[in-house]
């Protein structure tokens, strides 16, 4: 424990973030992919219900899926943003170079930034399978 002077001088280490930070981080990108595929879904029972299957467009490349896909890719993007800058704010390296002993700090914060930036860039990569997916699969059947 360090004693009165010490704890004014010694530096807290990893810097705190806001919980509001750490679940938007959190969830943002996998929310935003669950609704995306939710609403194409719609989109395209919507587009097969008009119209009959010979009308219907060769490929789902109609401006409503991309609308859909793109503003869930900006929350997604968003999201591992701020994933990563928590990761970042709660790095247990001092600017100063010294090392801080894992007993002396509180590695909660840590650990969900961590996890948030996995989660994140594993929902990015299902972003870029649902870009193909709108661009190149037929809407209603083969």
């Amino acid at each position: 424990m360090l004693s009165y002077p010490d704890a004014l001088i010694a530096p807290q280490f990893p810097r705190s973030v806001s919980p509001l930070r750490l679940w938007f981080g959190l969830l943002a990108a996998p929310l935003a992919w669950m609704l995306d595929a939710l609403l194409s879904y719609y989109i395209a029972s919507l587009e097969c219900r008009i119209k009959p299957a010979g009308d219907a467009p060769a490929y789902a490349g109609t401006r409503w899926f991309w609308i859909v896909l793109l503003a869930g890719l900006a929350v997604a993007l968003a999201g591992t943003w701020v994933a990563i800058g928590n990761w970042r704010t709660t790095s247990d390296s001092p600017s100063d170079g010294k090392r801080v002993k894992p007993w002396q700090q509180d590695g909660h914060q840590r650990f969900i930034a961590a996890a948030s930036v996995l989660t994140s860039i594993g929902f990015l990569t299902a972003f870029v399978f649902m870009l193909f997916n709108v661009a190149f699969a037929p809407i209603c059947g083969f």
